[in-house]
């Protein structure tokens, strides 16, 4: 396997943060993405639907989606 100069550099350092090889990060990371593509792509709208409602806008905004640039402008001003 090659990586970018970049890559490597950030690799050997999060490894070294770690305490473990670059390998070992590879092999984490590989594990990770095969059992992400394991989940059904409707385990991921599920996780997400459950999120629906469970924030509240302390200003109540009654409708999110109507303008939702606006409000997410607002939001992080």
């Amino acid at each position: 396997m090659r990586f970018t100069p970049e890559q490597a550099r950030r690799l050997r350092a999060l490894a070294k943060r770690e305490g473990v090889s670059v390998a070992e990060l590879v092999r984490r990371s590989v594990d990770r993405m095969l059992s992400d593509e394991a989940i059904k792509p409707t385990a991921r709208y599920e996780q997400a639907s459950r999120l629906v409602g469970t924030f509240h806008d302390r200003e109540g905004a009654a409708n999110l989606s109507d303008g939702h640039g606006e409000h997410l402008s607002d939001a992080f001003k």
